[in-house]
This record gives structure tokens, C-alpha cells and sequence, in this order.
């Protein structure tokens, strides 16, 4: 028993060291395991400082880096600041200087008084330009467009010129339109309608000639009342191919009325002349631009221009009346003893009534002739759209004739203008009308008093065509020989047939040979196009006379013998009635007009 109770006492103490042991174990196995987890937590503390250390001696370097950056930027910018300032500078150096040349410039424009300058100057003809430096004047420039051939970039202002002998001072406008007008007119209607009232360009009515305007300054008095002297005028009108003339001294206060027209419309005399067009859409009888109290000039509307020194005489202008928003005998551009409108700005002193003039500048002009309109709008690009007279050197003189600067092309010069029966001199190879004075027009023969029919020599005609072997080398122009080199039109009958009506071209290497029958047509000349449109060129007859007299052609037309009304070029011809210009068989019976262009 006593052994039985020590050993129940041994067990209960080995149970209770089993659970001790047991507890402990437990517990060691916790330790171990948070010991693990505190050395897990060491690393990730390592790690994470590790990487913040990193990331901070990245940062540092990348701060570093940002202000070497900084400072180079900075010192870039410091450069380039010191070098647009230096640039600056530099250029208002530079723009003094160009102030000072052009000021130069234009107070030796303004001191040419004398006629011929002290220096010597290797070009005896004067107006040669070299450069702005080494521009040598042998005597004044004649007017505002050979002053400004002389000087490209001279601005509108005072100047004074020599024509025709006669000293003058004008003022020019150097930015309308390019430029080169010259002042021959300007007054204030309400104050000076009386003064001017028919005084037509003819009339010798010097009014302040010695005291042009200066500018166009609105405070500039001068604009009110001022002509040049007749012997001025005339030999302005004698050199210009274009006349302009406007409601005010500024063209930008004038944007509804003014016009641009041929010097013919103030050279030669209208009464109620029409500048509508007849039905074409094109042709205008004086190659006329321009608005009416905000209308289109001669294609929208028809107005009827004056312009005569006859009994009744007319300053130029306009006639408005009948127009809506028009006074009883309204006139425009000047004043014919009727009622003013006080909302025409030509009709009030917010306004005046100017006219300029436009020469060549050089080439066309008398003492530079040009062989051919042809060589003036290929030696210049701004003649392009100036239709008008200039003057040609022909084979024995020089001649002013019209030359036609817009409609296909421009560079045509007008050889013959005509509605005559006289087909003998019409077909002859000697000219008709007076040298100098008929054909500086497009109009219809008779239809002024100045106007008459005219047509060059057939040797003056070939000299024209073939005068590209003279000045063509020089500009580089060797034209194509199936280019378009005559052409002919009759203005104004059938609108939507050709430029201005119906027409008919002819190869540029056709000889004129007026006397040439069927017969001898076996070469180009007998291929022509019939509508402008047209690319290819197509046969037609021969150059002028089939072995039918009864259909002897204008121009080598053919005639197809049907009833078909031809519109399109082929029945400029004439018929068995010696009607000239009649258009195809529909047109047999009328008597209509034409012209002959050669390029």
C-alpha cells in the first residue's frame, strides 16, 4: 500500500513535469517563432530603409542635376535676352539709317528744280536705273509713272516734273493701283461748281497750278480748287494710256465711286456716250473698271459719259439721272448745271472731285516706243490689264495705237478698226485713217467725232507679228509658233460667244497676205479655232479672199452654207452685200463693225 501510494505519487509527479515540459515546449515554440518575425521585420526594415536611402540619394542627385539645369537655363536665357536686345538695337540702327537714306532720297527728289543736274551721268537719255545709290537723272522725269519707274519705292506726295518742255509740280498717288497717277484735276463741287462747269480737258482753265496738294491730308485746302494749265494736260494726255478719277482725295473714302478707263475717254469728245456693253458680258468701249454710286460700271449698268468742246460743251463726267436715288439732271464726277445730291459724295464738301492720268512709265511711251503691246506686258507684268494707247515704233515712224492688255491674254495691238463698205482699202496692203490720231480706240468707228476707221500696213502688220526676233532674246521669250498670233472680234453682238462676242484666232505663223487666193491656202494659215474654249486648231478657209467673190472673208473664215446662225466666229466674214462683220446667214442683212488684233 505504502508502495502503491509512492508510486501514485511518483505518477502524479511525472504528469505534472510532462505538463511543464509540455508548457515550456509551447512556449520556446513561440519564442522561436516570434523571434523569426522579429528578424522578418528586421530585413523589411532594412530593406525599406535600404530603398528610402535610395530613393533619397537619387533624389538629392536628381535636385542637383535639376539646379545645374536651372543655372544653365538660366545663363541661356541671360544670352539670348543680351541677344535680341543686341538684335534690337541693331535693327533700330538699321532702321534710323534706312530713315535717313529714304528722308535723303526724298529731299533730293523734292530739290529737282533745274532742268538739267550738275552731274555727270554716262546715260544721255536719262531715266537708266541702276540701284537707290547710283540713280543718274539727266533732266526731270515727265510725270508720276516715270518717276516711278525711276524710283520703285517713292510715295505719294509733291514732286516736280518737265513735259513737253514745261515745267510743272504735281502731286501723285503712288498706291492706288500700283501707283504712277498724276493729279491734273481736283476740286470741291459745292464751292467751285461754277468755276469748272463745262470746262472740259480741252478748255485752258489753270486754277492754282503753282500750289498742287502735298498730301492727302484732310487738312491739306489745296484739293479744293486746282488744274493744271492746257499745255500741261495736253502733253499729260499725249503720253497716258489711263485716265482715274474718283470722289475724294483718299481712294479708300471712294469705294463706290470711281472708275478707271483709256485715255480716250478724256481725249477724244461724247455726248451721251454708253459704256453698257451691248448684251456681251465683257466689252466696255472704253476697257472701263469701275462703280457709280455703288453700280458696276459699264457691264451692270449703263451710264452715258460726256465729254466735249463742242457747242454744248461737257466737263467729263457721268450723266446719272434717271437713276433711282438720282436728282433731276444728276451728274457725277462733275457738275453740268443740275441738282446736287447730298448723298453722292462727289456732290459734297466731305468730298471733291479728282482726276489723274497713268503713262507707261517708260517702254510706250514717245521717247521709248516698244516694237509691240506684246514686248510692253512681257517686259513689264503691271502694263497686264492697262489697255489702252501707247506708242509703237512701227516700220518708217512711230505711231500711238491701242493695245488690248486683259482679254485673252493681253499684249494685242490693234491693227484695224472698221465698219466700212470700202472692201478695196479694208483688203489693200496700204493703211487706212490718219497716223497718230484713229485707232487708239476699241469703239465702234463713228461713234465720236475722233473716231474714224483705221487699219495699218501690211507691213507693219508682219514687223509686229515677227518683232518678238528683236526684243524677244533679251527677256527670254521664243514663243511657239501654234501659238494664238491674230484675232479677230466683233464687240458687243452675241453675249457668251468669245470674250467680247464672236471671234475667230489665226496662228501666230501666219504671214498677212491681203491679195491671197483659195487657191494658194495649202499651208497653216488656213487652220484657225473657232471658239476660244477650243484647245485644238481646226480648218477653216483661206487668210482672206476665196476664188468666190461673193463670199469674200474676214479674216479667212469659213462658211459652211447652211441656214445655222453661227455665234461663234464663223461668219465674220463679208456677204455678196458687202456687209461687213455680219455674224453667220441669221445676221445677212446687217451691217455691223470688227476688230483686227495681231500678237
Amino acid at each position: 500500500e505504502s508502495n502503491f501510494t509512492e508510486v501514485l505519487g511518483l505518477i502524479r509527479d511525472t504528469n505534472m513535469s510532462m505538463t511543464i515540459g509540455l508548457e515550456r515546449t509551447q512556449a520556446e515554440i513561440e519564442i522561436v517563432k516570434i523571434s523569426q518575425e522579429l528578424s522578418t521585420l528586421k530585413n523589411n526594415v532594412k530593406n525599406i530603409t535600404t530603398a528610402l536611402d535610395t530613393t533619397i540619394t537619387h533624389l538629392l542627385k536628381d535636385f542637383a542635376d535639376t539646379k545645374v539645369m536651372a543655372k544653365k537655363n538660366e545663363d541661356t536665357l541671360l544670352n539670348v535676352t543680351e541677344s535680341l536686345q543686341a538684335s534690337l538695337h541693331d535693327q533700330k540702327r538699321a532702321t534710323t539709317e534706312a530713315k535717313a537714306i529714304a528722308e535723303q532720297n526724298q529731299k533730293h527728289l523734292n530739290n529737282l528744280t533745274a532742268k538739267f543736274l550738275t552731274e555727270t551721268c554716262e546715260h544721255a537719255e536719262g531715266y537708266e536705273p541702276s540701284d537707290m545709290g547710283g540713280i543718274c537723272i539727266t533732266k526731270l522725269p515727265s510725270d508720276c509713272a516715270t518717276l516711278q519707274y525711276i524710283y520703285p519705292y517713292v510715295k505719294s506726295g509733291l514732286y516736280n516734273f518737265e513735259v513737253g518742255g514745261i515745267p510743272y509740280k504735281a502731286y501723285c498717288d503712288m498706291d492706288y493701283d500700283d501707283g504712277g497717277w498724276t493729279l491734273i484735276e481736283s476740286y470741291d463741287v459745292p464751292k467751285y461748281k461754277y468755276v469748272y462747269n463745262k470746262a472740259h480737258f480741252g478748255l485752258d482753265l489753270p486754277r492754282n497750278s503753282n500750289h498742287p496738294p502735298n498730301s492727302d491730308a484732310s487738312t491739306d485746302s489745296n484739293w479744293d480748287d486746282h488744274r493744271q494749265p492746257k499745255a500741261v494736260i495736253q502733253e499729260l494726255l499725249k503720253r497716258s494710256v489711263q485716265v482715274h478719277a474718283r470722289c475724294h482725295r483718299q481712294a479708300y473714302a471712294s469705294k463706290n465711286d470711281w472708275f478707271v478707263g483709256d485715255i480716250s475717254m478724256i481725249t477724244n469728245h461724247y455726248r451721251s456716250q454708253n459704256t453698257g456693253s451691248g448684251g456681251s458680258l465683257h466689252y466696255s468701249p472704253f476697257s472701263l473698271n469701275g462703280r457709280l454710286k455703288g453700280s458696276v460700271l459699264g457691264k451692270q449698268e449703263n451710264f452715258g459719259w460726256n465729254h466735249a468742246d463742242t457747242t454744248t460743251m461737257w466737263h467729263a463726267g457721268f450723266d446719272a439721272s434717271g437713276k433711282p436715288g438720282s436728282t433731276n439732271s444728276e451728274d457725277s464726277f462733275t457738275w453740268h448745271d443740275g441738282g446736287l445730291n447730298p448723298q453722292h459724295k462727289c456732290h459734297t464738301t466731305g468730298g471733291e472731285v479728282v482726276y489723274f492720268v497713268r503713262g507707261p512709265g517708260k517702254l510706250g511711251t514717245p521717247e521709248y516706243p516698244a516694237y509691240s503691246c506684246q514686248q510692253i506686258i512681257k517686259t513689264s507684268s503691271k502694263s497686264y490689264g492697262r489697255s489702252g494707247p501707247y506708242w509703237l515704233q512701227l516700220k518708217n515712224r512711230i505711231q500711238r495705237v491701242f493695245c488690248e492688255m486683259k482679254a485673252n491674254g493681253g499684249g494685242w495691238t490693234l491693227w484695224l478698226a472698221s465698219s466700212s463698205d470700202d472692201l478695196t482699202k479694208i483688203e489693200s496692203e496700204t493703211e487706212l485713217g490718219t497716223p497718230n490720231v484713229a485707232g487708239l480706240t476699241i469703239q465702234k468707228p463713228g461713234s465720236s467725232r475722233d473716231i474714224t476707221h483705221f487699219k495699218m500696213s501690211g507691213n507693219d502688220i508682219n514687223a509686229i507679228r515677227e518683232s518678238w526676233k528683236i526684243w524677244g532674246p533679251e527677256l527670254g521669250y521664243w514663243p511657239n509658233m501654234n501659238e494664238k498670233g491674230y484675232w479677230t472680234t466683233t464687240p458687243a453682238l452675241y453675249p457668251n460667244s468669245g470674250y467680247w462676242g464672236a471671234e475667230i484666232f489665226h496662228r501666230k505663223d501666219c504671214v498677212y497676205q491681203p491679195g491671197k487666193m483659195e487657191f494658194q491656202s495649202g499651208d497653216t494659215c488656213k487652220y484657225s479655232v473657232w471658239k476660244y474654249e477650243q484647245d485644238d486648231w481646226v480648218a477653216g478657209d483661206t487668210w482672206t479672199n476665196p476664188r468666190e467673190a461673193c463670199h469674200k472673208t474676214w479674216g479667212g473664215q469659213q462658211l459652211t452654207g447652211n441656214s445655222a446662225c453661227f455665234r461663234n466666229g464663223r461668219g465674220l466674214n463679208y456677204n455678196c452685200n458687202q456687209k461687213p462683220f455680219y455674224i453667220g446667214h441669221c445676221e445677212i442683212s446687217v451691217k455691223s463693225w470688227g476688230l483686227e488684233f495681231v500678237r
